[in-house]
């Protein structure tokens, strides 16, 4: 008899055990399955190591395009104006002043800096 209330205890904790596992499972489970719908589609993907890479190469080239840079060694040495047109009816004497904000100002500067 007593070897019957063992056994019966020893498969109830191993069905908690295994009903604990169980529950562990499918917290991580879903945890992971919500990471997984964040992601864009590139990224859910598998990557190989040379997809980085490339992609950090097209970064790098990127970047050095974007990149202004102001060399004091070099100067213009011929300027034609032949073949400009008149855009706008500029009288000469008139000035005009424009007021920027400081969003425009910022704004322009990115267009300078490229992005």
């Amino acid at each position: 008899m007593t070897e019957y209330v063992a056994l019966a205890a020893a498969v109830g904790l191993v069905g908690i055990f295994l009903g604990y596992l169980l529950a562990r499972l499918d917290a991580v489970y879903t945890i992971l399955r919500d990471k997984q719908s964040e992601l864009t589609p590139e990224q859910r993907q598998p990557q190989s190591f040379f997809a980085k890479e490339r992609r950090r190469e097209q970064a790098e080239v990127e970047e050095k395009v974007n990149q202004i840079s102001i060399d004091a060694s070099k100067f213009v040495t011929d300027i034609r104006t032949d073949n400009i047109q008149k855009v706008t009816d500029i009288v000469m004497g008139k000035t005009t002043t424009q007021q920027d904000t400081l969003n425009q100002s910022a704004w322009k500067l990115a267009q300078l800096k490229g992005k």
